[in-house]
């Protein structure tokens, strides 16, 4: 089928989707990187939990760009399975990315209240694999049920030239994202805003205050951005998405500077 005139020239000449595009591959790039890096180097420590973290941060860039890495990104009409495991993918990477922040979040209350509590306490296996699994499962949830509700019903995956990739027609599941994303966001908030109230307990603990503080408003601001974006993909309309793009786009990068930096050591007990 042949693209509509001047469909390729719209989308073309978007500059927002050439930023979402780099940001979104150069943060997951970078994230590749460090998880490499963290996995070749046995003087690098981390905890399990940081590593699903880095691997979600990979997967999502990725989910977003797979039209234009299998050279689709300014077809009108891409191929129809692309088109669906793109749909399935950014629907479901959300809420992958801000569970693995919040399992990487709890495991670190954990490990503070073990520091600082009078009773020993430490993650048991049983938690440590639910924080490991629980985000993944979730993720396959969402993906399998797009996944089977395009193929029954392949006319609602659409390609769109507001958007930089394709999506559902059907806006049950951008609703469904958004309830997901948002439990998992303000629980994130809510433990992180815990953690802050027991800073003067950790720095006297560890020693550690300007470094436990800094990690909880970069994990405060990421809960925060999250459900933003999560509510604008769900409310706004699609040819009003653009700002909500860019701060999507925004988050794979944050993740890796955060974590990829060598000068801010704020991460390197994890």
């Amino acid at each position: 089928m042949a693209c509509p005139t001047g469909w390729r020239k719209s989308i073309a000449d978007k500059p927002t989707i050439y930023a979402f595009l780099t940001l979104q591959l150069l943060g997951g790039f970078g994230m590749l990187i460090i998880l490499l890096t963290a996995i070749i180097n046995s003087k690098v420590k981390r905890r399990s939990t940081w590593y699903s973290f880095c691997l979600s941060w990979i997967i999502s860039p990725i989910s977003y760009g797979i039209l234009l890495l299998a050279g689709q990104q300014f077809n009108c009409n891409p191929e129809h399975i692309l088109c669906l495991t793109q749909t399935a993918l950014i629907y479901a990477a959300p809420a992958l990315t801000t569970a693995t922040t919040l399992s990487l979040a709890v495991h670190m209350l954990l490990n503070f209240e073990f520091i600082t509590s009078d009773t020993p306490f430490d993650t048991n296996y049983i938690t440590l694999a639910l924080l490991l699994i629980l985000p993944y499962c979730i993720w396959s949830v969402l993906l399998i049920g797009v996944l089977f509700y395009g193929i029954e019903n392949p006319k609602t995956v659409q390609r769109l030239a507001s958007e930089p990739y394709c999506s559902s027609a059907t806006s049950t599941w951008s609703h469904i994202t958004f309830v997901v994303v948002g439990i998992l966001s303000v629980t994130l908030i809510t433990i992180q805003v815990r953690t802050y109230k027991s800073r003067r307990v950790l720095r006297n603990a560890c020693g550690h205050s300007f470094a436990t503080l800094l990690r909880i408003m970069v994990f405060i601001v990421l809960g925060s951005l999250m459900l933003s974006a999560a509510a604008g993909f769900t409310f706004a309309q699609s040819n009003k998405r653009e700002p909500f793009d860019i701060i999507l786009s925004l988050f794979p990068v944050l993740a890796a500077l955060v974590f990829g930096s060598q000068t801010v050591k704020l991460f390197h007990n994890l």
